[in-house]
């Protein structure tokens, strides 16, 4: 109801004139805490406090009072008032959890003895929780002399909460601190290549990058190589992506982290292939190679998203990366040499064909959209720029203007004799549309990306998601065990569809802006809604459902009822009759009965609930929709030739099913009023 302070202002002004002061502050704690949710924690802490005058034993205005002082930073008034709350009502446990993450923090000063005392109480209730190994870590840090007792820890929490990547963390920093360099390697290296938990974490390979700088041990060791270029590309890749709602990289954090991978891999090439590992020498400055190209494309290209170039010199400059990173194939795991290979090696070159596959998927889909029908010109153009001997020095002065950066030219990768003039070839498009099977597994829970493929699809039948391959739903109702493989091609079609409208709807445009862009530094195409349910059901595919499990399934039964139409469902009649063409599209391609009578079965649904819609619109009735639609896509306005090819469309194709299963009254029904060659077929 009160979004910001001045609403929650006007709400007690009202009340001031209103009230006496007595009946005033026997509601002023209801008013702090207005204030509390604008984010006005001073006014909060003075309606709290005049709330405890009259009423002093009420534990939670005593709570909240202490989140307001925790809020504004003042830490020790706010520990006082979390006692006072917990003492006048004990059974509040969550308040012994709010107690130890105050004592756990840094800046605030703790006894040792009340520490453990309050500690040892939040762990009965709550075993294994972050907040208490926080505090632990901090009594041994301060007040235990023996690493050992830390590094205990430290591995015991390790082994309940192994995909904890700030314990992961911590652990590095411990030994670090203890110069246990090799150590901190070894654990970098088994986290990082064993179990690649982290690959999109930019905390943890900034750690990783501080146990790089402090190793001085053999650098022509193949696992130093690759963990080195490993933590240039990721953070390079991660500085670049753009955050919805979050902190992004500026232009020059991603400048200086470019120019480092830059550099890195090209002093990987010169230091030259360990003992006995040349062809995964040659596999990890190939696949490098590739990711360079593309991650320098993408920052030329954010550079004029940014406005810090103009969209002709950055695709001009990017093109020809672009086409380089297409051409730089993904690593074949199925070598021979990999057979004897160590364990890390192989599972790194899968990886690396993960990573491959998306650099191609995006930098093919780009060429192929940004040519569009002058794919000749395209190429001439592309061709003109790399013709020069210097069109590399050229590309490397734009790319870092700084003298710093001038002054290490001759030991840049893309200046190097390695880095060669692509083969002026375009894609096919089924060639790209291959490499979307494995790109999808690169961001499997990011449903911005698997738009952002499904939008460069001519026809979204010929799509495929093999995210979801293993579910099976166990039940037939709208709950999260119902979810099957078409909910989840349905959920991303409309999420696809809907933003292809929005993208269609807007009306400023270039001439040299490119119609696409990598997905990491394109605006969200999705809502926020929509990425949560795609996050949800991955998770749930995956059974990595963790604490939030009510959440979950709550989030995932209202997007599964929506596309099953299941209740006010809020799909547009349009949408719903391009559903079902895509449905009965996928169903004609599928040889397998069982599949394809599934497939039908869902167009079947979305052309029956459009009917009643389209005839809606028909008679000039509005259609209600709910005020909050996971799917915001609205039809253009349509006239009445167009309703009845839609409506004609959804009944022939509603008819024919129920002709199929012998309900011959229904399709005389339906088919009544339509006359066309068809409808007069099915009928007779």
């Amino acid at each position: 109801m009160y979004r910001t302070k001045k609403d929650v202002d006007k709400h007690v002004e009202t009340l001031t004139s209103k009230l006496s002061l007595k009946e005033f502050n026997s509601r002023a704690y209801s008013i702090a805490r207005l204030y509390f949710d604008v984010g006005d924690y001073a006014s909060c802490v003075k309606y709290v406090e005049q709330y405890l005058t009259c009423k002093d034993k009420n534990a939670a205005a005593h709570k909240l009072l202490g989140q307001a002082f925790q809020k504004s930073g003042q830490k020790e008034k706010a520990l006082e008032q979390f006692k006072i709350s917990l003492d006048i009502d004990p059974t509040q446990t969550s308040t012994i959890l709010d107690i130890c993450e105050l004592l756990a923090d840094d800046d605030v000063t703790i006894d040792p003895g009340r520490a453990k005392y309050w500690c040892e109480k939040a762990e009965a209730i709550f075993p294994r929780h972050t907040t208490t190994f926080r505090l632990r870590e901090k009594l041994l840090s301060k007040f235990n002399p023996d690493p050992e007792a830390l590094l205990k820890l430290l591995k015991a929490e390790l082994m309940e909460r192994p995909k904890e990547a700030l314990l992961h963390a911590h652990l590095l920093k411990h030994y670090l601190n203890f110069n246990q360099i090799k150590e901190a390697f070894e654990h970098s290296c088994s986290v990082e290549f064993d179990n690649n938990y982290f690959s999109l974490n930019n905390d943890w390979y900034e750690i990783i990058s501080q146990v790089l700088k402090n190793y001085t041990f053999d650098t022509k060791d193949w696992l130093y190589q690759l963990l080195l270029l490993t933590v240039k590309e990721r953070l390079c890749l991660l500085s670049l992506t753009e955050i919805p709602s979050g902190s992004s990289k500026s232009l020059i954090e991603c400048n200086y982290f470019l120019f480092h991978y830059d550099q890195a891999i090209e002093n990987v090439a010169r230091v030259g292939a360990p003992s006995g590992h040349s062809e995964f020498h040659s596999y990890l400055l190939q696949h490098h190679k590739g990711q360079l190209a593309f991650h320098t494309a993408t920052f030329l290209l954010k550079k004029a998203k940014k406005d810090q170039m103009n969209w002709r010199e950055s695709t001009r400059l990017a093109d020809p990366l672009m086409l380089i990173a297409w051409q730089t194939v993904p690593m074949d795991s199925n070598v021979n040499w990999l057979l004897h290979a160590p364990e890390k090696q192989r599972k790194v070159v899968q990886r690396w064909y993960i990573e491959g596959s998306y650099r191609c998927s995006q930098s093919g889909h780009y060429l192929l959209s940004n040519c569009q029908d002058k794919s000749q010109l395209f190429l001439d153009q592309i061709s003109q720029h790399c013709s020069g001997s210097e069109w590399k020095e050229k590309l490397y002065k734009k790319l870092y203007p700084i003298s710093e950066f001038q002054a290490n030219i001759k030991t840049s990768h893309i200046t190097s004799n390695s880095f060669h003039v692509p083969a002026i070839r375009l894609p096919r498009r089924s060639e790209v549309e291959a490499y979307d099977d494995n790109a999808q597994r690169e961001y499997p829970n990011s449903l911005h990306h698997i738009v952002w493929i499904l939008v460069n699809y001519k026809n979204l039948s010929d799509f495929k998601c093999t995210l979801f391959d293993m579910l099976m739903p166990t039940v037939t109702n709208s709950g999260p065990e119902a979810l099957s493989k078409i909910d989840v091609y349905a959920f991303a079609y409309c999420a696809a569809l809907t933003a292809k409208q929005k993208h269609n709807q807007k009306s400023y445009a270039t001439d040299d802006k490119p119609c696409t862009i990598p997905a990491n530094i394109t605006d969200l195409l999705c809502s926020l809604t929509q990425m949560k349910w795609w996050d949800c059901a991955y998770k749930f595919c995956q059974n990595e459902l963790g604490t939030e499990l009510t959440d979950i399934r709550a989030t995932l039964s209202a997007g599964i009822e929506v596309v099953r139409c299941i209740d006010n469902h809020g799909l547009d009649p349009e949408l719903l009759c391009i559903l079902g063409r895509i449905f009965s599209e996928q169903a004609k391609a599928i040889t397998e009965e069982e599949k394809s009578n599934k497939l039908e079965m869902r167009a079947f649904l979305y052309y029956s609930a459009a009917i009643p819609l389209l005839n809606q619109l028909k008679n000039n009735t509005i259609v209600k929709v709910p005020k909050k639609r996971i799917f915001d896509y609205t039809h253009p306005e349509l006239g009445s030739k167009e309703l009845n090819t839609l409506i004609e469309e959804c009944k022939l194709y509603v008819a024919l099913i129920h002709l199929r299963d012998g309900e011959f009254e229904k399709v005389i029904d339906l088919l009544a009023n339509i006359k066309s060659p068809k409808a007069f077929y099915y009928l007779g």
